[in-house]
């Protein structure tokens, strides 16, 4: 047998997964770097999990970190968060940040700061880390941008969220890259040749995903299980379409799309030679996640200037990310779709910005009743007026679920439709429902819908907004368009009616502490 025959006997080996296993877990137990990161991040979360936790006590673990502030306060001041005055404290950071968000950015630090001198000194290992930077990024604006972001403190807590869930589900594959370095170069090298993702190429060779790698890492150093979770639901997303519909019914779901969706981009942005990959990759996410593209768009906009600031705060240099970057466009996304010319939300005024000020004193008044413990039918009142007034929908119609909760009976409606008269509508729930039928989705799945069949000729866009989630559930408020239709919402007015969702469901909350 020939000697590089002898050397493909041996790696193949080596490989084997359960063996790869043993070899990645032993080397983790004799390295104390990462199982000290690793007991700072689930520290973190256990402190930002405890009420009584103070912003000195958050100070005091990160401060005695090395270097660990210095690059905390480096990415607050960052264009990222966009301050108007600069931070110059870590508790003055807690503060304005918030803890549990700027706990995960630290967490995330933590992990990521490992792999600086190894990164400097390989070029391979270089655009290992680079990618995994990448998918934080995308999963941290996308979750922001996919997670109620009517509430600025919702976004950020989202946008955290994402970036360490992001580092956790790529944290695999980069310690297979630090420890075994000549296997994560053979996938590199089978990507190429077979013109396929780097994650097909390292499942291929060492058995497993690197979700799967991920999570018997968090597993072996003790982090939370939750992370595990999310990188787990997120491939079963990318796997399987019957998979993302049953994500939608949580916010554990909503975020592993969104990771999901972070992971393959990420793939196709370390593997494309131009554009038109890009923009095939987007449609299949679209498909697969039923993510807005252009919230997609919004993340690869500021993609090279997020990894320019968070290399800088690593004190480290990174691979240029590829040129294709630079020439996609959403007008070239929305072209991927099927639709042509510019996007809709581009070529008008979103109806949100027309009546902000009105908005958000329905917010206010909202708000303050749900306090004083007044009846939900009055928030209900407010809310049907804030889609019709200041968001614009022609026809808003209340339906309540009856007892056995089989249909929704109409109950109210603003606007109207000629011969139709809301007390007599009645729409199936369950398996008696259409597949397209967006109220019974909003009932079922406990999500706000942005998509399916109208209730009445013509309508488009249309809404369904669960009044109340799960089991406190005793309703749909449905709107639609009839004047000005439109094939989707955007993304501030799709933010709006979750807000709106969310104060409803505050709302059968405090009722059911009360009775």
């Amino acid at each position: 047998m020939s000697e590089d025959g002898a050397k493909s006997q041996a790696e193949r080996k080596v490989l084997t997964p359960e063996e790869f296993l043993d070899k990645l877990k032993s080397a983790l137990s004799k390295n104390g770097d990462f199982p000290a990161s690793a007991k700072i991040v689930t520290e973190l979360r256990m402190l930002t999990s405890d009420p009584a936790t103070t912003a000195s006590k958050i100070s005091e673990v990160i401060l005695r970190e090395p270097s660990l502030g210095v690059r905390v306060l480096h990415l607050v001041n960052s264009s990222y968060y966009k301050r108007l005055k600069p931070i110059s404290t870590i508790t003055q950071a807690i503060v304005q940040v918030g803890m549990k968000p700027l706990a995960e950015m630290c967490a995330g630090l933590v992990l990521l700061q490992r792999f600086v001198p190894e990164a400097r000194q390989n070029s391979a290992f270089a655009s290992c880390l680079r990618k995994s930077i990448v998918t934080s990024l995308l999963a941290s604006s996308l979750a922001s941008q996919q997670l109620n972001t009517a509430s600025k403190t919702l976004a950020t807590r989202n946008a955290e969220s994402g970036f360490l869930a992001g580092t956790m589900a790529e944290m695999g594959v980069l310690l297979m890259a630090f420890y075994f370095p000549q296997v994560y170069e053979s996938a590199l090298k089978r990507a190429e040749q077979k013109k396929q993702d780097i994650a097909q190429s390292i499942k291929q060779i060492v058995g497993f995903s690197p979700a799967q790698l991920s999570s018997e890492v968090i597993s072996t150093l003790n982090l939370p299980q939750y992370y595990a979770d999310i990188a787990g639901k997120a491939q079963e997303i990318l796997d399987s379409p019957s998979a993302s519909m049953a994500a939608r019914q949580s916010d554990l779901g909503e975020l592993a799309k969104c990771l999901g969706a972070a992971m393959s981009i990420s793939d196709a942005i370390s593997s494309a030679t131009d554009s038109t990959e890009l923009v095939a990759r987007i449609r299949k996410i679209q498909i697969l996640t039923g993510l807005n593209p252009e919230f997609v768009m919004n993340s690869l906009k500021d993609l090279n200037q997020g990894v320019a600031e968070h290399c800088a705060s690593l004190d480290l240099k990174l691979p240029a990310l590829p040129e294709a970057l630079e020439t996609i466009s959403l007008d070239s996304a929305a072209s991927a779709h099927g639709t042509s010319g510019a996007h809709p939300a581009a070529a008008d005024k979103v109806m949100l910005a027309q009546n902000q000020e009105v908005f958000d004193n329905y917010i206010d008044d909202i708000e303050i009743a749900i306090n004083r413990g007044e009846p939900t039918a009055n928030i209900l009142t407010s809310v049907m007026e804030a889609c019709a007034y200041c968001l614009g929908f022609d026809r808003v119609l209340l339906l309540l679920a009856n007892k056995a909760r089989t249909t929704l009976v109409g109950r109210m409606m603003l606007g109207s439709v000629p011969g139709v008269d809301p007390a007599k509508i009645q729409r199936p729930l369950g398996a008696a429902a259409g597949p397209d039928a967006p109220d019974n989705s909003a009932f079922i799945e406990a999500r706000v819908v942005f998509a399916g069949e109208s209730i009445f000729p013509d309508g488009s866009p249309v809404v369904a907004i669960p009044v109340g989630y799960g089991k406190r559930a005793v309703g749909v408020v449905y709107a639609d368009r009839s004047s000005k239709p439109q094939s989707f919402l955007a993304p501030q007015e799709q933010a709006a009616l979750v807000l709106l969702a969310d104060l409803l469901d505050r709302s059968l909350q405090k009722a059911a502490k009360s009775s």
